[in-house]
């Protein structure tokens, strides 16, 4: 999906990143990434990835939001079970993530783990722990036990790509491998889905005729 050059290009805007003060460099990672680098935002652009994301919500495509998910080796960094529709607040739920791996992410390293089918679920209870290692930003985390028997495991190769919907539950473990996972996410939303609160996003397929961002 990704070239190695433009792989190695994100991996240099990561470690531009890193060079900041530890809170700026959360920010950074955590929220709209594609704004502060030319080439995470090309990302965002690519015909390989817009064409597959157009055979999931349509050819008008806007990007709501970019950021990280990076664990450190042998971290206890975790992503809890969750559903990313809980609080962004939109509708339809014509929305799907781009997970790029920058770096291996493997079961050892921690790699994104779903529950087939669940995107079909409607949005459910969700509590928020704030627990420390919890890579969300609120610890949030789906008030069910999921039946690990049903779970599947999302390898990726440096480069490669998934894509999930809003509604899919989904989590990922710790790293207990000796390199960085490094993931990078873009939430693709279809033009007509509108926010119910002001907010922005920017058109990277197809046309705008709603201006709901």
């Amino acid at each position: 999906m990704l070239s190695d050059a433009i792989r190695d290009a994100a991996l240099e805007a990561v470690a531009r990143i890193d060079a900041q003060p530890t809170d700026r460099r959360t920010a950074l990672l955590r929220h709209r990434s594609h704004l502060i680098s030319a080439t995470l935002s090309q990302i965002c652009f690519m015909p390989e990835i817009l064409d597959r994301v157009e055979a999931l919500i349509g050819p008008n495509i806007l990007v709501w939001g970019a950021n990280f998910f990076l664990k450190e080796p042998h971290s206890s960094a975790y992503v809890s079970w969750h559903q990313d529709g809980t609080y962004w607040a939109m509708e339809p739920a014509d929305i799907v993530t781009a997970w790029i791996a920058l770096t291996p992410s493997t079961v050892q390293s921690g790699c994104l783990r779903v529950v087939p089918g669940s995107h079909h679920w409607p949005i459910l209870a969700h509590t928020e722990t704030f627990a420390e290692g919890n890579l969300l930003s609120r610890g949030q985390e789906m008030a069910i036990d999921v039946n690990l028997a049903t779970v599947r495991d999302i390898p990726l190769a440096p480069g490669e790509m998934s894509l999930h919907h809003v509604k899919m539950a989904h989590n990922s473990e710790p790293n207990r491998a000796d390199h960085r996972r490094i993931g990078y996410a873009i939430r693709y939303v279809a033009t007509h889905v509108k926010p119910d609160s002001i907010d922005t996003a920017m058109l990277v397929c197809g046309t705008d005729e709603y201006h709901h961002f």
